[in-house]
């Protein structure tokens, strides 16, 4: 899956979601089983955040759990670098799905599972969004992406497969 984002389309309730939690180990399998090279990051509806916490806290948190390095940097990739000291709470939810995407950037997992990822993001947002996986992809990771905007098309340059759910 080097190199290679899904695309995930379906209407609710087709199933995108439950096969994301499943490849990410949340949901359970009726029968058989997943195997993986590596692990991957799973963004969901829900976007993971400590209320409480600032951006930063919430961003060297992920950090220390995955064992990747934290560097400020990684407020700049979708401009939170004035909101770094601002509790999670006090964010609107396009600037909360920021600070969860902003969590791609610690470059910790190959295997990126996301689910409608552009949801709450303005024009800007999808924009840094759809560089840093064009980025990823570039760079031989691998994404499953549940959709219902139509990504594939912003997609070109890399291998893509589209799937209807």
């Amino acid at each position: 899956m080097a190199g290679q984002a899904v695309i995930l389309k379906g209407t609710n309730g087709a199933g995108k979601t439950t096969l994301l939690k499943t490849l990410a180990g949340l949901h359970p399998l009726a029968a058989g089983k997943i195997t993986s090279a590596g692990r991957s990051i799973f963004i969901g509806h829900e976007n993971g955040l400590n209320p409480i916490f600032t951006v930063e806290e919430c961003l060297q948190f992920y950090a220390r759990l995955w064992g990747a390095r934290y560097c400020p940097e990684v407020l700049s990739v979708f401009g939170l670098a004035a909101y770094r000291y601002w509790p999670v709470v006090k964010l609107s939810q396009g600037f909360q799905r920021k600070v969860a995407l902003s969590r791609l950037s610690l470059g910790a997992e190959k295997l990126w599972l996301l689910d409608e990822p552009t949801a709450h993001l303005d024009t800007v947002g999808e924009s840094v969004f759809m560089k840093l996986l064009q980025s990823h992809l570039k760079d031989g990771g691998g994404a499953v992406i549940s959709a219902h905007k139509n990504l594939f098309d912003q997609l070109k340059n890399s291998q893509t497969v589209q799937v209807a759910a």
